[in-house]
C-alpha cells in the first residue's frame, strides 16, 4: 500500500490517464494530485446545472493576459510590485469589478420593480487582507451610495438586497473549482 492509498486519496482501481495535473481549490488551499493518474474524479454534474459565464485568457509572456469574455476583449496584468507591467486591471480588481457591477445592477433592477428613483448608484469595494499562509484572513469592504431621495426603510431594504446579489452569494458560498492541465 503506497502513501496515497493510506491517506485515502486513491480509489481502486486507479485509472492511468494522459499526463495532466488535477487541482481542486477548496477552502484552505489547493491540493495537487499526481501527474498521469486521476486519483479523484471531477465533481459530478448536478441535474439542471447551467453555464452562467465563460472567459478565457491567453498569456504569451510575463503576467499580461489577453482576456476574451464573449465578444469582449481586454488586457489583465499584474502591477510592477509583483513583476507585471500594469497594462490592465489585476485579477483581484476583476473579481471586485464583478461584485460592484452586480451590486449596482441588482439594486437598480429591484428599485425599478418597486418604482423607486435611485438616481446615480456608486458602489466601491476594497479587498483587505491580514496575515499570510495559515493565518491569512480576507474580507471585502463594500460601500454603496445612491443619489435618489429614498427613505431610511428603502435604504435598509437595498442594503439587504445587496447582501444577496448573485455575485455576493457566489463569493460567500462554496464554489468547487475543477482544474485540468493538459
Amino acid at each position: 500500500m503506497d502513501r496515497r492509498e493510506r491517506e485515502g486519496r486513491v480509489s481502486s482501481p486507479v485509472t492511468p490517464r494522459p499526463p495532466i495535473f488535477t487541482f481542486l481549490l477548496r477552502r484552505g488551499g489547493y491540493r495537487c494530485y499526481d501527474i498521469g493518474v486521476t486519483t479523484k474524479p471531477k465533481a459530478a454534474p448536478v441535474e439542471g446545472e447551467q453555464p452562467i459565464a465563460m472567459v478565457s485568457v491567453t498569456s504569451v509572456s510575463g503576467y499580461r493576459g489577453e482576456v476574451r469574455a464573449g465578444r469582449h476583449h481586454f488586457v489583465v496584468d499584474e502591477g510592477p510590485h509583483v513583476g507585471g507591467d500594469d497594462e490592465g486591471p489585476n485579477p483581484y480588481q476583476l473579481v471586485l469589478a464583478g461584485l460592484v457591477q452586480c451590486t449596482a445592477a441588482t439594486l437598480r433592477m429591484y428599485a425599478n420593480r418597486k418604482g423607486w428613483a435611485l438616481g446615480e448608484v456608486k458602489v466601491r469595494a476594497r479587498l483587505l487582507r491580514t496575515g499570510d499562509g495559515a493565518t491569512k484572513v480576507e474580507r471585502i469592504e463594500r460601500t454603496i451610495t445612491v443619489s435618489g431621495d429614498l427613505s431610511v426603510e428603502q435604504k435598509h431594504r437595498l442594503a439587504e438586497i445587496a447582501d444577496r446579489t448573485p455575485v455576493t452569494r457566489s463569493l460567500l458560498g462554496s464554489i468547487t473549482i475543477d482544474t485540468t492541465l493538459t
